[in-house]
């Protein structure tokens, strides 16, 4: 009878080693020989683009069930490249100023926007206007460039990231306050400016916003926090690990990479571990696919949180 249960143990380890493996297998596709420190998806997961640190961008596209990666018709110093919701519509930032294009057939037509500071623009829900910030302040522009007004009344010091509400009637940004940095909100037609929540410091960060739950990390205890437009905050994570780099924040859930540089997905308010040791990671829009960099390779597979 020992003897049996000895084997029967034995035969389990070799199963779950064996399950182990398959995962650690999963079917992947080698990119470029490079690593990447920035890749912006298409809301359709069916194009996306890479940008190496030094290098130009690519553009990746998926095709025949293989992803195709081709070098991307805008050159030189470009990034914080970012997609419309709903179509190939992009904005991006290149020597201090934000262009907008669109990616037909690969054809160059960027359009200069404005001088603006190093930050990412962010497009309003119906993918007419888009927000960015130059001189310190929040100016929204038409897709036709036609329309562009300066939305706050006064500059806030070190403003970035703007990012619109769900109505469209308020648009979200960080900014300095104090002896810290804090969010603020502006009302689009009136342009009232207001901080969001005076008692609360945020680590200087991308600031990531869904369904009007902005996500922070609070200064003090270096936790994840929510807070609505309201100013209310709620608790994500009560353990206080340094080191967490957001990764993606959306109707897919939070994933961030902590500081061992392990790819994490939160569930249920505890840490599930994606996958070890990246150098850069990124999540696609839906969930379905996962890019990363490791050892100066650039990588993509199907997400592994998935399964």
């Amino acid at each position: 009878m020992y003897r049996l249960k000895v084997i029967l143990l034995m035969a389990l380890a070799l199963l779950i080693a064996f399950q182990a493996n398959i995962h650690a297998a999963a079917p992947r596709q080698l990119l470029k020989d490079t690593t990447i420190d920035e890749v912006a998806w298409a809301p359709n997961e069916l194009k996306f683009i890479a940008k190496p640190f030094r290098d130009p961008a690519y553009l990746i596209s998926r095709k025949n069930n293989t992803w195709e990666i081709m070098p991307l018709h805008i050159r030189e110093n470009a990034k914080f490249f970012t997609w419309a919701h709903k179509s190939y519509q992009l904005l991006f930032w290149k020597d201090g100023n934000l262009f907008y294009s669109k990616l037909v057939d690969m054809a160059s037509d960027a359009v200069l926007v404005a001088k603006t500071a190093e930050t990412e623009p962010s497009w309003s829900p119906d993918d007419k206007y888009f927000a960015y910030i130059s001189d310190n302040n929040v100016w929204i522009c038409s897709t036709d460039l036609k329309q562009k007004k300066k939305v706050t009344k006064r500059a806030v010091n070190e403003a970035i990231y703007p990012q619109w509400s769900n109505s469209g009637k308020d648009i979200i940004f960080q900014g300095a306050y104090k002896d810290g940095y804090t969010i603020y909100k502006v009302n689009v037609a009136t342009g009232e400016t207001k901080v969001i929540n005076d008692k609360l410091r945020c680590v200087y960060y991308k600031l990531q916003t869904w369904n009007d739950q902005i996500l922070v990390i609070d200064e003090t205890t270096y936790d994840f926090k929510v807070v609505t437009l309201d100013g209310k905050v709620g608790n994500v994570t009560n353990d206080g690990v340094s080191g967490r780099n957001i990764v993606q924040y959306g109707p897919n859930g939070l994933y961030f990479t902590d500081i061992g540089r392990n790819l994490c997905k939160l569930v249920k308010g505890s840490p599930r571990l994606v996958m070890k040791e990246v150098d850069y990671a990124s999540v696609s829009p839906r969930g379905t696919y996962l890019t990363y960099s490791v050892s100066d390779k650039f990588y993509i597979a199907d997400n592994p949180a998935n399964r």
